[in-house]
């Protein structure tokens, strides 16, 4: 699921559960995939913004994907050569989309020349390329829109997923600050994780993430879950005097 899927989670479920609080995890390949037809290759709906800056869900009814011959599914299932070419060829796929929507100098507000551009390149998570395209802003423009008319609170996570940047690096990557940017435009509030998980990793040297260096382990879950709480205590009593959570 990517923000898109999600939305289209909350119109259908909300009205029936009519939460209080909703809480949007969003990752940085949240971008890529709010961007197009496919999900991990699979099909899936699109928006689309029209000249009206609204909405509109394309690629419905979703395609289903053509069942495989017994023999090319035989050989996926039970070949390691073609696993390992259909994985590359998957890796391959994603790289290039993330090169895709890369920020530009300009859409992060910086020079596009020298020094600033290597200063671009070094806050970058994702390969050198164009732009990030402006469909995930009106998706959480719709999100903020949807969560006020079921009278929920709204809160987004800014979620690290990648090893490597909460080891090195104190800063948030310029996508996910371009996210944040959004949210601050839209008044929806925000809380990135990406500086929580450097402090933690940098004062006790543990690793946040399960050995794929992408998901969380018990220890990264509940840094985010000590964050969460904070962030959702705050937001209960800025909106509803001093309503507080139980710990339970």
């Amino acid at each position: 699921y990517s923000t898109d899927q999600e939305l289209l989670v909350l119109k259908k479920y909300g009205p029936i559960i009519k939460p209080d609080i909703v809480l949007l995890f969003f990752c940085a390949n949240d971008l890529i995939y709010n961007d197009s037809d496919l999900g991990h290759r699979i099909p899936k709906g699109h928006y689309r913004i029209l000249s009206d800056s609204s909405l509109q869900l394309g690629n419905v009814p979703v395609p289903k994907l053509p069942e495989p011959n017994p023999l090319s599914k035989w050989m996926k299932n039970n070949l390691a050569l073609v696993q390992i070419t259909d994985k590359l060829i998957s890796q391959v796929s994603f790289r290039q989309k993330q090169r895709d929507l890369r920020p530009t100098a300009d859409d992060l507000g910086l020079a596009n020349t020298g020094s600033e551009r290597a200063d671009l390149d070094s806050l970058l998570l994702f390969s050198p390329s164009s732009k990030i395209s402006d469909l995930t802003y009106y998706l959480l423009r719709e999100f903020r829109d949807e969560c006020r008319r079921l009278g929920a609170e709204f809160i987004l996570l800014a979620i690290p997923s990648n090893h490597h940047w909460t080891a090195t690096r104190e800063d948030t990557p310029a996508e996910i600050l371009r996210v944040l940017n959004w949210c601050a435009d839209l008044k929806i509030e925000a809380v990135d994780l990406f500086p929580a998980f450097h402090s933690d990793y940098a004062e006790n040297q543990k690793t946040l993430y399960l050995p794929d260096k992408m998901h969380w382990n018990e220890r990264g879950n509940q840094i985010a879950a000590e964050v969460l709480y904070d962030s959702v205590q705050k937001s209960l009593k800025m909106n509803s005097g001093d309503t507080s959570i139980v710990h339970r």
